[in-house]
């Protein structure tokens, strides 16, 4: 029997699945990211014996729907179908190791990690821009991208002359840091347990100084929820946090605003961001409407150089069947029955926001929150998912008192 509390292992999966999600490093080396990744889910095996029937069942309809996908489109790109493959088989593997719920703590934990250290060197980039410049220089994908790191750990400091800096986090460009901020955000929003009003506050201070328009779009609908939080006890010291926090918020909107949303109007010199994500987005709706199946990676790649939406790009690729099936997952995973109807669309248009304008479909941890959908939650009358809980077959709740066993 074993545990399903190992923290030193929680860790270590977060790590990787927060480090693989965008950094500059996993982007240029993206083969090696997937065989490590797979490697490291194959370790589970010894910590946990035998696997939910649920996510057996929804991998084995995904690999029949790729299949079907390649087999019609002739296509001939086995490695993409294998590394997807791969993917999904790792994510379960973790899932069905590590519960949710202690997930979701090291996964908070360790982006409050990465969002301190990126706000510090943020600012001592526009501090000491100097100090900055001495710092070893990792590349993103595109030119404007070059920031300085900390020996393997690079920090959001761009080194370039521009007017306006931007806070990139350990990743390639300031929208992927966006993405995942706001992923662990609405699922630190998700959970019975309050976040503290620090992690609340560090994780603001770096979705903001990112600047992504998509990052504060899902920020603004994730603002009840925050306020909700933070006014749920009302002393003082908080109606100041809050009052502080309101003056703020609307000081850098204001003070900012035509930076954060000028790319969406055509006089803007930065519309060519949202031109190029808008295009892209047209040519896979398009693409999807003529190959309901999807038109399979081949032919997607000699038709079009990409795009940054993660839903059309799965849905012009892999067709209706996989989309339904991967977002259906995805959105679950961040819905808490416990929760009001409200409560709980704030946090769906949030991630839908952000998946608007990054393809996330190669990271990790994108098929791991699509598995963590999938898992069956043990609950009270109350709704409330309670830790060691298992449904065996009669679908009765057991709670184990140290290690979680199969019914």
């Amino acid at each position: 029997m074993k545990t399903y509390r190992l923290r030193a292992w929680e860790y270590i999966v977060t790590i990787v699945m927060l480090y693989t999600a965008g950094t500059p490093v996993s982007s240029y080396y993206h083969k090696t990211m997937i065989c490590g990744v797979f490697l490291l889910a194959l370790f589970c095996i010894t910590l946990k014996n035998g696997i939910k029937k649920s996510l057996l069942i929804v991998l084995v309809i995904t690999a029949i729907l790729m299949v079907f996908t390649q087999v019609i489109n002739l296509d001939t790109n086995l490695f993409t179908l294998i590394s997807i493959l791969m993917l999904f088989v790792a994510a379960i593997l973790f899932v069905n190791t590590i519960h949710e719920k202690d997930f979701i703590e090291a996964l908070i934990n360790v982006m409050i990690i990465i969002s301190v250290i990126s706000i510090v060197m943020y600012f001592i980039g526009i501090i000491r821009p100097d100090f900055a410049r001495r710092l070893p220089v990792f590349h993103g994908l595109v030119p404007y991208n070059t920031f300085c790191g900390l020996f393997f750990f690079p920090t959001g400091i761009e080194i370039s002359d521009s007017v306006l800096r931007r806070n990139q986090g350990i990743y390639r460009e300031m929208g992927v840091f966006a993405n995942n901020i706001v992923w662990v955000l609405a699922l630190g929003l998700k959970q019975e347990k309050k976040m503290e009003l620090y992690k609340i506050i560090i994780l603001v201070i770096a979705l903001c100084t990112t600047f992504s328009t998509s990052g504060i779009i899902s920020f603004i609908c994730l603002l009840p929820l925050l306020i909700e939080q933070i006014s749920k006890k009302r002393t003082a010291k908080r109606y100041i946090i809050y009052i502080i926090s309101m003056m703020s918020g609307a000081f850098f909107l204001l003070r900012y605003s035509d930076i954060i949303f000028s790319k969406l109007f055509k006089s803007s010199g930065d519309y060519g961001s949202f031109a190029i994500r808008f295009n892209g987005t047209i040519r896979d709706i398009y693409i999807f409407l003529n190959n309901l199946w999807g038109a399979g990676i081949t032919n997607y790649e000699e038709t079009t150089v990409g795009t940054a939406n993660t839903i059309t790009y799965v849905l012009a690729v892999y067709g209706m069947g996989l989309a339904v099936l991967v977002f259906w997952g995805f959105f679950s995973c961040f819905w808490n029955r416990g929760k009001s109807i409200g409560n709980n669309l704030c946090r769906e248009i949030a991630v839908f926001v952000v998946l608007l304008t990054q393809n996330s479909f190669a990271f990790p941890l994108f098929f791991v929150l699509v598995m963590y959908g999938y898992v069956k939650r043990c609950v009270k009358e109350t709704g409330i998912m309670e830790r060691g809980c298992v449904m065996d077959e009669s679908s009765n709740c057991k709670l184990g008192k140290q290690n979680l066993q199969h019914g």
